[in-house]
């Protein structure tokens, strides 16, 4: 697998939700271990995840997930700009389930904050 061609799917884990309750560090993204092994990130990591409709940075929390597969709350702020335009047949809400996303790693050196 190379960095350029990792696709997962958006999903929900046990820990997530126990974050989500928490309201701690709530812009973090799932993975599972062997899968960052193979993008070279490690755990606290910024990484962007992107999507044809967009992108969002998150850090990496490791989490007993399966593979191909990441896990990022709904309540981190750039979630909406990953999904794309199926909605839930039931709700009417974006298919947060379905979408393929690409994962690479940021030098956090070169990360800013737009505060000075």
């Amino acid at each position: 697998m190379t960095l350029s061609s990792h696709a997962g799917i958006l999903g929900f884990t046990l820990l997530g939700a126990l974050m989500l309750l928490s309201n701690e560090g709530l812009e973090f993204v799932e993975i599972n271990q062997k899968d960052a092994a193979e993008l070279h990130v490690h755990e606290n990591d910024t990484v962007k995840v992107s999507s044809i409709r967009g992108e969002l940075k998150a850090k990496v929390v490791f989490a007993d997930i399966n593979a191909k597969t990441i896990f990022i709350p709904v309540s981190h702020r750039g979630i909406d700009y990953l999904t794309d335009d199926k909605l839930d047949p039931f709700s009417k809400e974006p298919d947060y389930n379905h979408s393929a996303v690409k994962i690479e790693k940021i030098d956090d050196s070169k990360i800013t904050t737009g505060l000075k």
